[in-house]
């Protein structure tokens, strides 16, 4: 039920596009957390982002060149840092959990169980997911070998 979901929300997505970034890169994620290896967007967004071409290269099997950009540079270098090997998968999990939610303030599912709507479904970081799984997978990142698949 949840691969028809997702299917279904990525063919969505694939004609409205991303309302904002971290939609797109928490669609990536899931894309990757899921294993699927079609890809839904036939092309990176309009992010010059690290952590962007690092998903978005897993996925489609791209090379792209890190050039140390991210969009939100606050909240997503701790992933970047990780992939490229300057943080510990420790340093990674206690980010999580100690400040990952409240770095989260900006976003707009920050305290959705607080809100009438009905979009709550638990807090979850689905980016550190896919940059662990994309690191077991191939290894560290630098921006000297670029994303090598």
């Amino acid at each position: 039920e949840i691969i028809k979901s997702f299917k279904e929300y990525a063919i969505y997505l694939s004609k409205v596009g991303f309302s904002c970034y971290s939609e797109y890169i928490d669609f990536l994620s899931l894309q990757i957390i899921l294993g699927f290896d079609d890809t839904y967007i036939d092309t990176p967004q309009d992010y010059n982002d690290d952590l962007a071409k690092i998903l978005y290269g897993y996925i489609n099997g791209s090379n792209y060149e890190l050039t140390g950009n991210l969009y939100e540079r606050e909240y997503y270098s701790v992933f970047v840092d990780y992939c490229n090997e300057k943080l510990t998968f420790t340093d990674l999990m206690n980010y999580v959990s100690n400040r990952w939610y409240i770095s989260s303030i900006g976003f707009y599912w920050f305290d959705s169980h607080k809100k009438d709507l009905d979009v709550y479904t638990g807090y979850w970081c689905y980016v550190a997911s896919a940059v662990i799984r994309v690191k077991e997978d191939y290894g560290k990142i630098t921006d000297e070998y670029s994303y090598i698949i």
